[in-house]
């Protein structure tokens, strides 16, 4: 700030220049923040639990960046300027799977806030964002200058109390190389730690013979070695007996996120003598993030995976002691039940041993409950799993038997836990209070993972342990909120499994005792509305959409009643289902319709990304499939296959190839393609989708639909009978489990037509036996299946409901 003479009129300029550097250890920048929050009287609302179990070590990072973001709105507030500084975003983790690029980065700032940041060019995915899609100004860094390498090596030497010769500075100057910033860098640094006077011309001339940053880094590492490896003394002098520096190096190398200064030294079983001047000399080249140490340079990483890593087995080498030790870590906790698995462990250990290709210990890692118990469901650890068990090479069912067989022995041990501490044996569904709700992730697991059937054992599992419970029908609350909580999660994956039937009397029964109980709870209207929401979803399934109406009517009021924020999770729950039952219910095809379902999939889609931080977990991407199909029945084909490719994208990315959200994706795609008449492309999305749901069972409703989807290009290609066996395998599927209603109506009238004609009567009948009494029955079907009944003998004709019959159609129709 400064103050001009009196008689001047007083000017004053504030600025703040917020930003963290790598050498300012995380908590020294919290200390920066808080001296500004006491400046502006500002209070945080950041929800850095969420960023962290969505991005791991980069959540305090992206965390605090948030904060320097609503810090600047303060400062413009009070009409100073703020500037925000990225410096290497290029070197950002990808946030999961599930992560939308640079979602974090704000599109609209105050005029007077500005974002600087800085990338490689050839990082294509930030410069897609940033220059095409936000159309950031660039300014392109070219090579210094002479007078810019003169001016940081004099002022990098000073620095040190050192200089060059006038020919020295002249002979760094012309080297073509130093026009790199990294690479003055490097070479400066290595002459700075040269200590023989008479020698540096030479040293000089050795470094500058480099011809690129990655071979001065070599140069650097086998300097490093020369130094800082401890020499033993033997007939033939000093060697040294051991590579320390190319132990820290790989271990450095072949971790995900980077190790702790505590870390390498229990690896490698050192002290902080040996370990300071390792790190001191390359700490201009490392990341602290978090306290974890990674590589700075890309050209670093080469340096180090050509010099020491180039073989496989040199590279396994290192991998397997650092599961070693992560493994020791693991196996020091309880690994109850009740113990939090560190993230350290959970994002380092299994990704080594699937790098090790231990599938045994693998396995015997993802089937302890404490892991599945400390693995947010949201995050991308969680879909991380799914790829970890694909490793093992285990089908759904042993999965399945590995998880009771560990189920049953954390229940053998919390007994016998129990009758030390209490004297009596107890029931551990009461002493440990994660037990059931741990069956419960477990179970949700599998069915996110699409592991179909292999998932009923564990929920039968979770209903034996309930069932365990003295009195079930005590007022004691904490019975009453667990058997509610139980049971919802039950009735829930019920329906994702399709298993309506079963759900419903279980959804039901939570409803009477959440309203019950409505009363005795904190949250007990909010969780009323959530039952309600569930028997919602399920009536979706059955399309009884005047009953969703119903049911999100009723949710819609107590959230409203409650006051829940506009961008609450609840809502977006609320706003998709709604949008899928407008959709579904619109057979005249009003675009107006259609507009409002694709309002309320926009507003679900706006928070979600807000609550998921621009993360798009599987769960959510079927807001992006109605907004496709919306699309899709509107018209707007383009804009759909666009929908649809990139909900294929992050469900292959987090679930595999073969999962059925997955085949879902493609069966989609077979069908605007063939609305496109694309046939030759909708039939390969169709067999890939008939595929992954055979796998899945032959009685699943989905594999249906996609015979059926199978037999409709089949017509298109005039392949009547691949046509007929398709058609003829999905409608005795869907007649055997009472499933007719989803049928196609057109693919039916087309196939009727095709049997009548070309005199197929024995397949006509079983047609017209499959279609009556059914909603997408037409009076066509009674009358030929009441004729086909009288070519019988009539000793041997049928007998029929009544609502098989023409008198009945005659009614219904006329």
């Amino acid at each position: 700030m400064t103050h001009r003479r009196r008689q001047r009129r007083s000017f004053h300029q504030k600025i703040f220049f917020l930003g963290e550097v790598e050498v300012i250890p995380f908590k020294r920048s919290w200390q920066i923040l808080l001296r500004l929050h006491f400046v502006f009287h500002f209070e945080v609302v950041t929800q850095s639990e969420n960023m962290t179990a969505l991005f791991g070590v980069e959540g305090k990072h992206i965390y605090y960046f948030f904060i320097c973001l609503q810090l600047a709105q303060k400062i413009s507030e009070a009409k100073g300027k703020a500037f925000i500084v990225i410096d290497a975003l290029n070197k950002t983790d990808d946030l999961g799977k599930t992560g939308k690029v640079l979602y974090w980065l704000p599109n609209n700032l105050p005029s007077n806030v500005h974002l600087i940041v800085s990338t490689r060019t050839e990082h294509q995915t930030s410069m897609e964002v940033l220059v095409q899609e936000r159309s950031f100004a660039t300014v392109e860094i070219s090579a210094l200058d002479d007078l810019q390498k003169e001016t940081m090596a004099k002022n990098m030497l000073a620095l040190r109390g050192k200089e060059f010769s006038e020919p020295q500075m002249i002979k760094v100057v012309a080297a073509e190389q130093s026009g790199n910033p990294l690479y003055l860098e490097i070479f400066l640094e290595e002459m700075c730690s040269f200590g023989d006077f008479f020698l540096v011309d030479k040293q000089m001339d050795h470094l500058l013979e480099a011809e690129s940053t990655k071979i001065l880094f070599l140069k650097f590492i086998k300097r490093m070695e020369l130094d800082y490896n401890p020499k033993s003394v033997d007939n033939d002098g000093q060697k040294p007996h051991r590579n320390i520096v190319k132990e820290v190096l790989c271990l450095i190398e072949v971790s995900k996120e980077g190790l702790s200064e505590e870390e390498l030294k229990a690896i490698l079983h050192i002290d902080s003598g040996t370990w300071s001047p390792i790190f001191f000399a390359m700490a201009s080249f490392i990341l602290d993030r978090a306290g974890l140490y990674s590589f700075a340079y890309e050209d670093l990483n080469m340096a180090v995976n050509e010099y020491y890593l180039e073989d496989e087995s040199d590279r396994l080498m290192f991998v397997r002691k650092l599961s070693n030790y992560f493994e020791g870590k693991f196996q020091s906790l309880s690994l109850s039940v009740d113990d939090v698995v560190p993230s350290r462990i959970s994002s380092e250990y299994p990704r080594l041993l699937s790098k090790l290709s231990d599938g045994e210990k693998l396995s015997s890692y993802l089937t302890r409950l404490c892991v599945i118990a400390s693995v947010p469901s949201d995050g991308p650890e969680w879909f991380k799993m799914m790829d970890y068990w694909t490793l093992t090479g285990l089908s759904n069912d042993q999965i399945s038997k590995a998880f009771l067989a560990s189920i049953q022995e954390e229940i053998t041990r919390l007994k016998e836990n129990d009758l030390q501490e209490y004297g009596e044996e107890k029931n551990p569904v009461l002493t440990h209070d994660k037990l059931l709700p741990v069956l419960l992730r477990i179970a949700t697991f599998m069915v996110d993972a699409g592991y179909g059937k292999a998932v009923i054992p564990i929920l039968l599992k979770a209903k034996e342990l309930y069932d365990s419970l003295e009195d079930k029908t005590t007022t004691n609350l904490q019975i009453v909120n667990l058997y509610c909580n139980i049971n919802y999660s039950l009735a829930c994956l019920y329906v994702d499994l399709d298993m309506l039937d079963e759900a419903e009397p279980v959804h039901k029964d939570v409803l009477h005792m959440r309203e019950r109980y409505s009363d005795q709870f904190e949250n007990g209207e909010s969780d009323v509305a959530t039952s309600l929401y569930g028997l919602s979803v399920l009536e979706g399934r059955r399309r009884n959409y005047d009953k969703v109406d119903e049911y999100n009517s009723r949710v819609l009021s107590i959230y409203e009643k409650l006051q829940l924020p506009w961008d609450h999770e609840y809502y977006a729950n609320l706003y998709n289902n709604w949008g899928v039952a407008v959709m579904s219910n619109n057979p005249e095809h009003d675009k107006e319709v259609y507009d409002r379902a694709i309002d309320y999939m926009n507003k679900a889609q706006k928070i979600y990304e807000s609550v998921y931080f621009g993360h798009l977990p599987p769960q959510v991407t079927v807001t992006l499939n109605n907004l496709a199909l919306c699309n899709r029945r509107l018209g707007n084909h383009e804009e759909a296959r666009k929908v649809y490719k990139r909900i294929l994208a992050i469900r292959i990315d987090t679930l595999g190839e073969n999962h059925t959200n997955v085949a879902m994706v493609y069966r989609n795609l077979g069908t605007l393609e063939y609305a496109d008449n694309k046939i030759d492309l909708a039939l390969d999305y169709y067999e890939k989708s008939l595929k992954i749901f055979e796998a899945f069972g032959e009685e699943h409703l989905e594999t249906a639909l996609s015979l059926e989807n199978m037999a409709l290009v089949k017509i298109a290609l005039e392949n009547w009978d691949e046509a007929h066996y398709y058609f003829n395998k999905a409608g005795e599927i869907l007649h055997r489990t009472g499933r007719m209603n989803h049928s196609l109506p057109s693919i039916n009238a087309v196939m009727a037509d095709h049997y009548l004609t070309n005199d197929r009567k024995p397949d006509a009948y079983k047609l017209f036996q499959r279609l009556v009494g059914t909603s997408i029955a037409q009076p066509r079907d009674y009358a030929a299946l009441e004729y086909f009944d009288r070519q019988l003998p009539e000793n041997e004709r049928p007998t029929r409901p009544y609502e098989h019959t023409t008198e009945y159609a005659l009614e219904k129709y006329v």
